[in-house]
């Protein structure tokens, strides 16, 4: 075996494919570009005092993410640095994540926040300039993947399942004192207190205006001046107020049309009603069997069947409030 020795550095044949270092004390390369404590079995790069297996310094000053490591796959067209530089908002060094062009893509702070696209300003910070890919996802193979949130030494939980999401709350981030407050169900509808029975759901809020209009009676209008609506999952609250009618009324029975949802089979629900002018006492109005028509009946005072006032019996100038609470299938 042919050998080049020195004190410092033994090259063996090429058949052994390796540089033997051999020294009874350190190894220092170019003033401390390459360090290697022998006591400790450390090695430092920029620096000739090493304090773990292997310790980097070197400064961003002189370019972005100077004093990191680059990792270059040339295959692959991928160039990125990991190293040290200044936040966006102070002087302070963070730990970054980099492309070589200088974008960076995750940002450590000496606060402990992470950024994410972004210099973090909280605890977790994601930011995207597009809509493109900008969700922020969580993923399990198994059932019961969970975000805990604590503040205070209580703990919130917000759970993830393939079976919904649900939010609950405990007094530690053990299961055994979490209970569950609320569930969005998979197929839609909201469930409450660690009920899951889809029947149970709350599965629909909405708001807004109806649009009352003649169905029967005479009368070629009426003059609504505020016709308002409120859908809690099956259940619906209407109110209007008609200022009066338009054209003249009829002998046919008295009835409006145009409820936003229709009543559910055989759930008729009465409602009271305050008629201005005409009518006849004890007038009261009422949903009709699974249409959106609203009928107008007043007790028969002769006999046990109830009376639909007629259309004349109403008058022009005379304002109708009514209001009406009923359950629906839609």
């Amino acid at each position: 075996m042919s050998t080049l020795q020195t004190t410092i550095l033994k090259h063996p044949d090429s058949a052994s494919n390796q540089i033997a270092f051999t020294s009874g004390g350190d190894i220092n390369l170019d003033s401390g570009a390459v360090f290697i404590d022998s006591a400790n079995n450390y090695v430092g790069i920029g620096t000739s005092a090493p304090t773990s297996p292997l310790h980097i310094i070197g400064s961003s000053s002189g370019g972005f993410l100077g004093g990191g490591i680059r990792l270059n796959d040339t295959a692959h067209s991928s160039d990125w640095f990991i190293g040290g530089a200044a936040d966006a908002d102070s002087s302070d060094g963070s730990l970054q994540i980099a492309e070589s062009n200088g974008a960076t893509r995750m940002i450590f702070d000496t606060e402990g926040r992470v950024g994410i696209g972004s210099d973090p300003v909280s605890t977790l910070d994601v930011a995207r300039t597009t809509a493109i890919n900008s969700e922020v996802r969580i993923r399990n193979s198994v059932d019961g993947l969970r975000l805990v949130m604590q503040s205070d030494g209580v703990t919130n939980i917000r759970s993830v399942f393939n079976r919904g999401i649900a939010f609950g709350s405990g007094t530690s981030n053990s299961d055994a004192t979490y209970v569950e407050r609320m569930r969005i169900l998979p197929t839609g509808g909201i469930t409450f207190n660690g009920d899951t029975a889809v029947n149970n759901s709350l599965n629909d809020y909405e708001e807004g205006n109806w649009t009352p209009s003649i169905y029967t009676g005479g009368w070629s209008g009426i003059t609504i001046e505020t016709a308002k609506y409120i859908k809690v999952g099956a259940k619906v609250l209407v109110t209007m107020y008609a200022s009066g009618l338009v054209g003249s009324g009829s002998g046919a029975a008295f009835a409006l049309q145009g409820l936003p949802f229709n009543p559910a089979t055989l759930c008729y629900a009465p409602g009271p009603l305050d008629v201005g002018k005409g009518s006849v006492k004890g007038t009261y109005c009422r949903t009709e069997n699974n249409t959106n028509r609203i009928g107008f009946y007043y007790p028969s005072e002769s006999s046990a069947s109830r009376i639909a006032p007629q259309g004349n019996s109403f008058y022009i100038d005379g304002y109708i409030i009514l209001a009406l609470s009923y359950f629906t299938d839609q």
